[in-house]
């Protein structure tokens, strides 16, 4: 039996808040990179996702610029980690990057999320084909 890979699925949409926490990449806590921690910690309190990406080019407090391209990564990138879910577990998790986070932004915000779910056969009705 195959699969028809473009089928839609279902939508699902639900407003969810959001945590935008920028840091640069050198930032620790505890010996551990302080990205890796926050979403150690987002996964331990049952969010249901968090995602680091490291930015090209920014500029914080300082307002230092570094030229984008090729450099050598020296601890000074920026690195925004996002996480998005529940708005109270979210709010419960907030204190807690609060508390890690000691030179960054943390930006809260509320957001529309609209999940794409594919549908998923039955095990047991295929079994039966």
């Amino acid at each position: 039996m195959s699969r028809n890979r473009n089928r839609p699925g279902h939508t699902i949409r639900c407003t969810e808040l959001q945590l935008s926490i920028f840091m640069r990449a050198g930032d620790t806590f505890g010996g551990r990179p302080l990205y890796r921690e926050i979403i150690d910690r987002a996964r331990a309190a049952g969010l249901p996702g968090a995602t680091a990406v490291r930015g090209l080019q920014g500029f914080g407090a300082s307002a230092h610029l570094r030229a984008p391209g090729l450099v050598a990564r020296n601890g000074s990138e920026p690195v925004l980690v996002e996480i998005a879910g529940d708005p109270d577990r979210v709010r419960a998790f907030l204190s807690s990057a609060e508390q890690l986070v000691g030179s960054g932004i943390i930006a809260a915000k509320t957001v529309t999320v609209v999940r794409k779910v594919a549908d998923v056969p039955d095990a047991a009705a295929s079994a039966t084909t």
